[in-house]
Order: C-alpha cells, then sequence, then structure tokens
C-alpha cells in the first residue's frame, strides 16, 4: 500500500511540475494619439500622433542619433482596421536641444497637403511640400512634390543653423 501511495506522490509532484502555466500579457498602451480623421474620396484617414524620447523608437521613423520630437503618422482606416500609410515631423529636436525638422498639413476636399521644414548644420534650411491623393485603391500617392529654401535670417536660435566653415588661417 505505501508504494502505490508513493508511486502516486511521485507521479502527482512530476505532473504537476512539468505543467506550465500559459498568461496573457496585457497589450501594451499605444504611444500614438489620435489628431484628426478626415475623408479624401471618399476614404477614411486618420493622423495620429507619437511622442519619441530616443531609444529604439527613433530609428522607426528615421531620427538620428541623440533626436527626440514627435511624429504624425498617417493611417488609412477600413472597418477591418487601420494601416500605416506613411509619417512626416512634428517636431524634432537634435541632441543640442535645436529643432533640426518640423512638419505640417493641410485637408483640402481632395488631398492632403504636407509641409516639411528642414534645418541642418551642413546644409541650408529647405522646405518640402508635397501635396498626396488617393488612388481607386485608396493609397495615398504624390501628386507634386516641390522643395523650396528658407531664408535663414528669419530663424530664431530655436532652430538649428547651418555652419559655415571657414578656412585655414593665411599668414598675410
Amino acid at each position: 500500500m505505501k508504494i502505490i501511495i508513493c508511486t502516486f506522490l511521485l507521479m502527482s509532484s512530476i505532473f504537476s511540475f512539468g505543467q506550465v502555466k500559459v498568461e496573457t500579457m496585457p497589450k501594451p498602451q499605444s504611444k500614438e494619439k489620435l489628431v484628426v480623421s478626415f475623408k479624401l474620396k471618399n476614404f477614411n484617414y486618420a493622423i495620429y500622433s507619437q511622442v519619441s524620447k530616443g531609444g529604439m523608437d527613433n530609428f522607426d521613423f528615421g531620427y538620428n542619433v541623440g533626436e527626440t520630437g514627435e511624429t504624425y503618422i498617417i493611417y488609412n482606416v477600413t472597418k477591418n482596421g487601420k494601416t500605416k500609410e506613411g509619417y512626416f515631423p512634428k517636431l524634432i529636436r537634435n541632441d543640442s536641444k535645436k529643432i533640426s525638422r518640423e512638419g505640417s498639413y493641410i485637408i483640402t476636399d481632395n488631398a492632403l497637403i504636407i509641409t516639411t521644414r528642414y534645418f541642418d548644420y551642413h546644409f541650408p534650411p529647405k522646405m518640402g511640400i508635397s501635396t498626396y491623393k488617393p488612388d481607386k485603391f485608396r493609397k495615398l500617392i504624390a501628386v507634386s512634390q516641390k522643395e523650396e529654401d528658407i531664408d535663414p535670417d528669419t530663424l530664431s536660435h530655436d532652430y538649428q543653423k547651418r555652419i559655415i566653415p571657414t578656412g585655414p588661417p593665411t599668414n598675410d
């Protein structure tokens, strides 16, 4: 009788320790916040905003090392969910806390117009203006893009300015 009880206890302890308890992990809270939802040609779109405080999530949106800021994300919204269409910067600061990129958008009756301004210490400041319209498959397509120079004298000290290197000293 002792052998049967010992065998039973041994087998039950082996099976109870061998079982793996499966727990579902809670879904991580999204860092994205809805900014605006809109319609273009009867297709639904939404623009979300996501704050990046450094780390690996920066590289998803083309940030350079040391940059932090906020990015707009454009989604195509259907009854089955949302699909990422693209992204552009809202306000991105470099490691010296100067603005290196900023963007804005305008929604018209049939187009989304995105303006992005770039500031770098290597190149003069530029502004890119892109107009997007949906095709018959709901995909936003760039129909026009243009780039303009920005006068650096009109920028405040909050923006990254171009550093013009000086040549070596002359012995005159």
